[in-house]
């Protein structure tokens, strides 16, 4: 699984090595507009992926702080309670 994780940019990243590798001195159209094609969708899906887990993220704070309270207030009773 993890060697699919980046499958797509792999291919595009060696589409356009075969292409600087070509020794031409002019890409063809085509194939710059399917490299760029693909850079870009590569780029909004990391642009997508970092959004979500910048919410995961703000999430996990939000429960991580709200449990640290929670914890607190036991430990206060547990005291009490002693």
């Amino acid at each position: 699984m993890a060697g699919d994780l980046f499958a797509k940019e792999q291919r595009v990243a060696e589409r356009a090595e075969g292409v600087l590798a070509a020794e031409k001195d002019v890409v063809p159209r085509s194939e710059m507009e399917a490299i760029l094609d693909g850079y870009k969708k590569l780029l909004r899906q990391s642009k997508k992926l970092m959004r979500i887990s910048d919410r995961s993220e703000a999430e996990l704070n939000r429960v991580a702080k709200a449990l640290d309270e929670k914890n607190a207030v036991l430990e206060e009773l547990s005291i009490k309670l002693s």
